[in-house]
């Protein structure tokens, strides 16, 4: 298994802009995400939504390495949002460099 470096940055906002509990829930979950603890995921302290820190990826191939990047990042900011119910009421734009693996990886949950 090899550990890759990376940098990870997101962006949150309510489904619907104008839906005053999509508001609500945005901030819920910026506050969240601020607070989180993630084992090899460390938050910058000049930058308030991003994290550094390692990923261990046991792919073979780059592509498959990146998918598998986006997927342990995918799912561990899901699983924020599903502890706020927080899924359907928010957006989250991530763009995420992995070091060795090319150009960014960028998604939206």
């Amino acid at each position: 298994m090899a550990s890759h470096s990376f940098l990870l940055t997101y962006s949150v906002s309510p489904y619907t802009e104008t839906d005053r509990q999509h508001q609500n829930q945005a901030v819920r979950l910026r506050q969240k995400l601020n607070r989180i603890e993630i084992e090899e995921w460390n938050k910058l302290e000049t930058v308030e939504t991003a994290f550094k820190g390692v990923v261990h990826l046991s792919e073979t191939t780059i592509t498959q390495k990146r998918n598998e990047a986006e997927d342990i990042a995918w799912n561990q900011i899901k699983e924020v949002m599903e502890s706020l119910g927080a899924y359907k009421d928010t957006t989250v734009h991530v763009v995420m460099m992995v070091q060795g693996l090319g150009e960014i990886i960028e998604f939206k949950l």
